[in-house]
């Protein structure tokens, strides 16, 4: 089994959050990224520090809400990572802010929640479009196999977490799956991709949602 077989989207290498509670602003970059076909990373910095400016009670120890999410990329947009590199905006002396930089491309986007049923979730897939997911987990999460699999149902809750499903996988007892994305780096799972079971996941799920194209603003002089 191939991880690569059963993405719809291309398997670009996986980062890694650290500490901060960034989870969804690396959910939603990923498939940001996707949707606009950028080639390389938007900076999930700029959308949780933009994400701060209207909700100051985000210090970086907690995480985003799919309203903040939604407000900054439809309005304000995302920029490209090299503009506001990550690992150098955990380490500024302005964490968790993040300024606004006019005079560069922002890609914009639409956020829209989805339905939880698993089969329409799969279909969303089939065209490959990246479906952002919130998952209460548990320490399952910290054990996966060798072949990529989540250890279930696990015996600790973790709380709210955001990854990214990628494609759908039936192994051979006819037990489904998806493919997802995790930002916790490529030592976790299979380069930082697992497989997380529909009965976990429909037990857990919290939101479902994906991105629809809303152009882009080019950056002015002003």
């Amino acid at each position: 089994m191939e991880l690569d077989d059963i993405s719809n989207v291309p398997l670009l290498p996986v980062r890694d959050q650290g500490k901060a509670q960034t989870c969804l602003a690396f959910a939603t970059s990923f498939a940001h990224e996707n949707l606009h076909g950028t080639g390389d990373y938007l900076s999930p910095a700029y959308l949780y520090g933009l994400a701060w400016k209207t909700d100051p009670i985000l210090n970086g120890h907690n995480g985003l809400t799919i309203k903040a999410v939604r407000n900054v990329i439809s309005d304000k947009g995302q920029v490209h990572e090299s503009v506001l590199p990550y690992e150098e905006w955990l380490k500024s002396i302005v964490f968790p802010n993040a300024t606004y930089f006019p005079r560069e491309s922002h890609f914009l986007a639409e956020l829209t929640t989805v339905s939880h049923n698993f089969d329409e979730i799969c279909q969303i897939l089939k065209k490959a479009i990246p479906v952002i997911l919130g998952v209460n987990i548990t320490d399952a999460f910290h054990r996966v196999d060798k072949n990529g699999y989540i250890a279930e149902p696990g015996r600790q809750e973790m709380g709210g977490h955001a990854i990214v499903a990628l494609g759908r996988y039936q192994n051979e007892q006819s037990k489904n799956f998806l493919l997802i994305r995790n930002s916790w780096g490529i030592a976790w799972g299979k380069e930082g991709y697992a497989l997380i079971s529909q009965e976990y996941l429909m037990k857990r799920l919290m939101f479902a949602a994906i991105l629809k194209d809303k152009g882009n603003l080019n950056g002015t002089c002003d």
